[in-house]
């Protein structure tokens, strides 16, 4: 320790109690919120932890101890969302409190200008480390984010591919078992997934069976009659199962033509024609 750091550091210790006392207070008088919802204990508490974080530095000659605590109370400020704004106001308060100490000690003038730039420097580097604390938080958080965005999207996209799942049954012949709603976002992935999966196993045949959508209106329909037109632009067919008596009945109604798509009553019907397209039949293994 050198001389000056020893006398200050011996100065300020001779203050006691009554200094950490006025510290306190004028942390309190901030009216910042983190501070004012402290009780007087927990802020007396604060304000000597502080207080012993600068003494410990003057009593090494070294700022680690003060550095290390600022940014351990940093990091913690910054989780308990602190604005970083009022724990520099802290920061300023602690450099009036120290020139107030320094102008009491040198009362006849002969101030120490060795200690007036180290604890200067020492101030700097005391924000420093909060604003560095601040930042590091926020990008550990931009990360936590990001990957909880990247597992929504993941999470998203299987979703997605099981509500429509294409399965190749067999050598060009696809199936698209549709459940539930089909909203227009849906169907725009579903066509986009249908187009990549027919031009990847070179299909002849999608079999789209709606046995699971419970209302087929005029915009549902329009997706089915687009879908196929995009299917026979690839040089594939479609073939429609698992229309229901009330589904058909509504297809009717809205009168929405079908002639162009191939329909049958079920799934069994429709492999047994995807077959047939391709030059197999099914029969018993007896015959």
């Amino acid at each position: 320790m050198s001389a000056g750091t020893k006398q200050l550091n011996s100065f300020w210790r001779d203050q006691g109690d009554a200094a950490t006392a006025r510290l306190c207070d004028d942390i309190a008088a901030l009216n910042a919120p983190t501070y004012t919802n402290m009780s007087r204990t927990e802020l007396l508490e604060f304000t000597e932890n502080v207080v012993r974080a600068w003494q410990k530095a003057l009593e090494t000659n070294d700022p680690s101890p003060l550095i290390d605590f600022s940014r351990e109370t940093a990091l913690q400020r910054a989780a308990e969302s602190t604005d970083v704004a009022e724990v520099m106001q802290v920061v300023d308060i602690m450099r009036k409190h120290i020139w107030e100490l320094m102008g009491r000690l040198y009362t006849n003038g002969d101030w120490d200008m060795d200690i007036v730039e180290q604890i200067e420097r020492w101030l700097h580097e005391e924000r420093k480390a909060i604003v560095s604390s601040y930042v590091q938080t926020w990008q550990e958080a931009q990360s936590r984010l990001a990957e909880r965005e990247q597992a929504i999207e993941d999470q998203s996209r299987l979703i997605q591919q099981l509500s429509a799942p294409i399965v190749p049954i067999y050598q060009g012949i696809l199936v698209l078992p549709l459940v539930g709603v089909v909203d227009p976002r849906r169907a725009t992935q579903i066509m986009e997934a249908v187009l990549d999966k027919i031009v990847e196993h070179q299909a002849d045949v999608l079999i789209l069976d709606i046995t699971g959508v419970p209302v087929v209106d005029t915009s549902v329909a329009n997706y089915i009659i687009q879908m196929a037109r995009a299917v026979t632009l690839l040089g594939s067919q479609v073939v429609l199962v698992g229309i229901g008596s009330e589904i058909a009945q509504t297809i009717v109604q809205l009168g929405v033509d079908l002639r162009n798509i191939t329909t049958l009553a079920n799934l069994q019907a429709g492999i047994a024609y995807a077959l047939a397209q391709q030059g197999f039949m099914i029969k018993r293994s007896e015959e």
